[in-house]
């Protein structure tokens, strides 16, 4: 009934995402503590939504400029406007499949030749937009940093879901330090969900 879309070069809090998705689905309040205890006002929010329309992200995009030329470049044939639609940023965002159906329909009849290649905002703004749907913002925290220490930034931000690796900045020069975050950030994340009585993780935080 939800889904939760990302991107393939981004460490993910899955066991937090999933916990947002019990509440969806159960409406149960008591259904993740770890929420309620780092950020009750989130469990009220998500139970409060309207779940036909569920289009929600953390980063919000509006009144961004459409670029001409380079990688992001919207032609004035398929965007005639100098700033691009409201839309979500591509590093997550949870939606319906009543809208993923609506977006899909709207799809099918949207003109090829006015298709932008940059997924997010083509399927969150120009397509939202065909298909009558609007992305709205949600209480959980995104992290874009190229650093490679995303497992300190989330031991210190425990409702922190997303967090760019330093793949998605193409700023990675071997494939052991690529995957020596993940796993880093993955042991941060199992432990901070199995010790939910504990403020903060064990890991040290002289190795940030």
């Amino acid at each position: 009934p939800y889904l939760f879309k990302t991107d393939d070069d981004l460490i993910v809090d899955s066991l937090l995402i999933s916990s947002i998705g019990q509440l969806l689905t159960t409406n149960n309040r008591n259904a993740s503590s770890y929420i309620s205890k780092y950020r009750p006002t989130l469990v009220s929010e998500v139970l409060s939504m309207n779940r036909t329309t569920l289009f929600r992200d953390a980063w919000l995009m509006g009144g961004t400029e459409t670029l001409r030329g380079g990688k992001f470049a919207v032609s004035h044939y398929a965007w005639p406007h100098p700033t691009l639609p409201h839309y979500c940023s591509g590093l997550g965002w949870f939606m319906s499949k009543d809208v993923r159906n609506r977006l899909v329909t709207a799809s099918y009849t949207y003109p090829v030749n006015k298709t932008v290649w940059i997924g997010d905002v083509f399927v969150s703004g120009f397509l939202a937009k065909a298909a009558g749907v609007k992305c709205e913002s949600i209480t959980i925290d995104y992290e874009q940093i190229y650093s490679g220490n995303c497992s300190c930034v989330m031991a210190q931000h425990p409702l922190l879901a997303v967090c760019s690796s330093t793949l998605h900045g193409h700023r990675v020069s071997n494939e052991s330090a690529k995957f020596g975050e993940y796993e880093k950030a993955w042991k941060v994340i199992q432990e901070r969900h199995n010790i939910v009585n504990n403020n903060k993780t064990t890991l040290d935080i002289k190795d940030c």
